[in-house]
């Protein structure tokens, strides 16, 4: 074969097997996961059930008994009710975690660490924060209370983020390495599925060879999008806290 042949000639092994992207996008899938469960356990659940303990003791005694906006018992501190707590939040850092992989790369490397922190803390902020609820109105003081529930989102986004870019940035994820994200991973449970689900639609599109033409759409939708909908929810939660406090 001439050179001009051998260079005419197609290199099938630059071409991605399915195998190929399936292990890409099993990475940082599983990237997400872990992280996410891994903040979720530390943060959210041991964190958050910190945080409950803070307002018992800073508020009056009459709020021991009464039910909290999330079907707790104030003044109540069980196993039952923390492994309940732990194990919903550590699903639902698994969720986040999944989606900001999927996403992050729709966003700046410089916007990623802020844009994700706004975004999560105001959308977690008006799904929590009630005027009309026992959280935010019999617990005391009001101004703690509504502090804590935002600081909280707000450093579990900025850890989610943060351990994502770490972790995807690895260059050298062998079993051992997946062997260990995989353990929080399970404990996420049925953000397994979310995983699943949002694992099988990013390897269609690598297949399909629309992951470029997405990639160049998304670092112009992803950030408006997620910008645009803080803006809309920060509003809402703005009157809210007014009326709390």
């Amino acid at each position: 074969m001439t050179s001009l042949e051998a260079a005419a000639e197609p290199d099938i092994r630059a071409v991605p097997s399915t195998a190929d992207d399936a292990l890409a996008v099993g990475r940082w899938v599983l990237a997400g996961l872990a992280a996410g469960a891994v903040v979720g356990f530390v943060i959210g659940g041991i964190g958050g059930r910190l945080a409950m303990f803070v307002l018992r003791l800073t508020s009056p005694d009459s709020v021991v008994g009464l039910t909290s906006d999330d079907g707790f018992t104030i003044g109540k501190f069980d196993l039952s009710d923390t492994m309940n707590l732990v194990m919903g939040v550590t699903m639902l850092g698994g969720i986040v975690g999944v989606l900001y992989a999927a996403l992050r790369g729709g966003i700046a490397s410089r916007l990623r660490l802020p844009l994700w922190v706004v975004f999560w803390t105001v959308f977690s902020g008006m799904s929590v924060i009630h005027a009309d609820g026992v959280d935010f109105t019999a617990l005391e003081p009001r101004e703690l209370s509504v502090a804590l529930f935002l600081v909280l989102p707000a450093v579990a986004a900025a850890a989610i983020v943060l351990l994502v870019e770490r972790w995807d940035a690895g260059s050298g994820w062998g079993r051992r390495q997946a062997g260990r994200a995989a353990v929080p991973a399970v404990l996420a449970t049925f953000a397994l599925i979310v995983a699943g689900v949002v694992a099988s639609v990013g390897l269609l599109v690598r297949r399909a060879g629309l992951s470029g033409p997405l990639h160049r759409v998304g670092r112009f939708v992803v950030p408006l999008a997620l910008a645009a909908l803080a803006v809309v929810m920060g509003i809402d939660l703005v009157q809210e806290i007014a009326e709390i406090l």
